[in-house]
């Protein structure tokens, strides 16, 4: 354990705000990658001088923090952005640092992380059945609204996974997918599931409305 020297003189009145946002800094150094299990522990060491109820406060965010899956790692990223999945699950260091108080900052930590979890789970970055037409203009289109692959995505991920600690553009996102579906003759349901089996020519306009032709012509 490091020396108590680098804390105030008065034991009584560090906070577990001040001790994890230390660990944070200090571990996400330089622009490194750690894994949550690594804060976690270094926090439970250092919380050791802190008062009973700060303790409490400690061990929330570390039952928060430990339980990270999907093999999630912290590093710092740009501005704004609370996580990113490409591939693999990272948490931004912002987002695990103590804001206005700790458990709004577990609460964030873990809608973002649900939030990368969801496009990991849903395989966001692989390929996609779309409409023929996809090719010519939008992603896809559901109750006449026209989607880029980005704004889809992102805006039923917002949609399943929380907006509490969202930008206004994703939250924009997700009321533009809600109201199309709507508008639409599929439910929410159906737009997850081709999503998650990314055949979204079950859900698209332009590939329903031809499909309901030919059964007609039949």
């Amino acid at each position: 354990m490091e020396s108590m020297d680098r804390y105030p003189e008065a034991q009584e009145f560090i906070t577990a705000d001040a001790v994890i946002n230390d660990v944070v800094d200090n571990e996400v150094a330089n622009g490194g990658i750690v894994s949550p299990d690594s804060i976690a522990n270094e926090v439970a060491e250092r919380s050791e001088v802190l008062t009973e109820d700060q303790k409490i406060l400690t061990q929330k965010y570390i039952t928060c923090i430990q339980g990270f899956t999907h093999g999630a790692v912290i590093k710092t990223l740009e501005d704004g952005v609370g996580g990113m999945y490409d591939g693999s699950v990272f948490i931004a260091e912002e987002t695990i640092r103590i804001g206005s108080s700790v458990q709004s900052t577990i609460e964030q930590t873990e809608e973002t992380m649900a939030h990368e979890a969801f496009h990991k789970d849903h395989l966001h970055t692989q390929e996609y059945i779309t409409s023929p037409l996809a090719d010519e203009g939008a992603f896809v289109v559901i109750g006449g609204e026209e989607f880029s692959r980005e704004v889809f995505i992102e805006g039923l991920t917002v949609l399943k996974t929380g907006e509490r600690y969202v930008s206004a553009d994703y939250r924009n996102r997700m009321n533009l997918v809600l109201n199309s579906i709507y508008k639409s003759d599929v439910s929410l349901d159906e737009v997850v599931y081709a999503s998650k089996s990314h055949d979204l020519t079950k859900i698209d306009d332009r590939s329903r409305k031809n499909q309901k032709h030919y059964n007609m012509s039949c």
